[in-house]
This record gives C-alpha cells, sequence and structure tokens, in this order.
C-alpha cells in the first residue's frame, strides 16, 4: 500500500460523499495504491450510514466506528493503527484540507525523505537554541 488518508469524522455528514469524490479523483490521478479510512468519532449526525454506503461502493474505502465518542486525537490514532499506507496523510472531513493538495505535499516528501527533514529540522533548533544562548549570554551585566 503507498498512500493512506486517514479522515476523523464528526459533524460533517453532508461532506462525505463530495470528500470521497474529490479524494478518489486525487488518488487515482496519483496512480498509486491507496486507501482512505473513515473513523467515525460516533458523530451524531448518522456520518456511519454513510461511511457504510462509501464501503460498499468503494473498495478503497474502509470504516471504523468508535464505540463513543472519544475525540479528535483518539479517532486520528484509531486510524493511524489500522493504516497499511508507506505515506499516512490526516485530514480533517469538512474539505478545509484540500483534497488536491495531496499530490504536492508527496512530491515534498519524495524530494525531502523523513530522515532528511528530521535532520534539517534538528539542525535548525539546535542553531536557534545556540545562536539565542549566545546572544543572552552578551546581554549579561556581571
Amino acid at each position: 500500500m503507498d498512500i493512506s488518508v486517514v479522515i476523523p469524522i464528526y459533524g460533517c455528514r453532508a461532506a462525505l460523499e463530495e470528500l470521497h469524490r474529490r479524494l478518489t479523483d486525487t488518488l487515482v490521478a496519483m496512480d498509486k495504491e491507496y486507501e482512505i479510512i473513515l473513523v467515525n468519532d460516533n458523530c451524531p449526525q448518522n456520518s456511519w450510514g454513510v461511511i457504510q454506503q462509501l464501503c460498499k461502493k468503494d473498495k478503497h474505502v474502509v470504516g471504523i466506528e468508535l464505540s463513543r465518542n472519544f475525540g479528535q486525537i483518539q479517532a486520528i490514532t484509531a486510524g493511524l493503527d489500522y493504516s497499511k499506507g508507506d505515506w499516512v496523510v490526516v485530514m480533517d472531513c469538512d474539505l478545509q484540507d484540500r483534497p488536491e493538495e495531496i499530490p504536492n505535499l508527496y512530491k515534498i516528501y519524495l524530494l525531502f525523505p523523513f530522515h532528511l527533514l528530521l535532520f534539517l529540522i534538528t539542525l535548525f533548533l539546535f542553531l536557534h537554541q545556540w545562536l539565542s544562548k549566545s546572544r543572552t549570554e552578551d546581554n549579561f551585566i556581571q
């Protein structure tokens, strides 16, 4: 599995069909093996019914129903635990995160693998801390 998209679902039943359509269009165009994981965080709008329909209609969609409302972080964690993709995208269900941006994120991932990004972030933080400490020490009056 190349790409997993994990989406916690709470309070956006009306957007699910459009979300699925836009995600599918985007992921099919990328020509990668993918899955869409919809985690129902016990949404009071009966989103689970829509998720079940999407699962029946599309073999790429996986539905997870939580027994109660655990909150967004726990719903994301449940989706991440289930995901099989080498690369995982987490996004909200209300389409504020544009599915069409996934290919751009994937290109960045390919240019800068995780270990390189981690190294660059660590280097940046080290330099920032070192420079901040140097300036702070120079400002002390003895």
